[in-house]
């Protein structure tokens, strides 16, 4: 499995899997997916990875900030999003350990 940081081409097999997450009715209280536009303008400081495969993206996870208030400065939510065949193998746990190590190398103050 390539964990590399998410590219705008990535989109259509990103919000596929976010489909798939919404279809369970238990990964977010979104019901349907958002514009790639709006989607995007939530990563935060570019923090947004991709786990492919010779299949292709097999899941994908982001950084979102959490409130523009002062009090929340530095503060960040994480997703993870793993494609249905493709869960319990271990993706999910891979890209959060990535994840965690990108944000940790920036010392984000948002």
């Amino acid at each position: 499995m390539n964990i590399r940081r998410f590219r705008k081409e990535d989109w259509l097999q990103v919000k596929e899997i976010y489909e798939q997450g919404i279809a369970t009715g238990q990964a977010t209280f979104e019901t349907t997916a958002p514009s790639f536009e709006k989607w995007e303008s939530t990563i935060a400081a570019n923090l947004c990875l991709v786990a492919e495969d010779e299949e292709g993206i097999q899941g994908w996870c982001k950084i979102s900030k959490v409130s523009d208030r002062c009090v929340y400065e530095g503060v960040g939510e994480v997703s993870v999003y793993v494609r249905d065949v493709s869960r319990g193998k271990g993706v999910g746990k891979q890209l959060l350990e990535a994840i965690i190590k990108e944000s940790e190398a920036l010392t984000i103050i948002w």
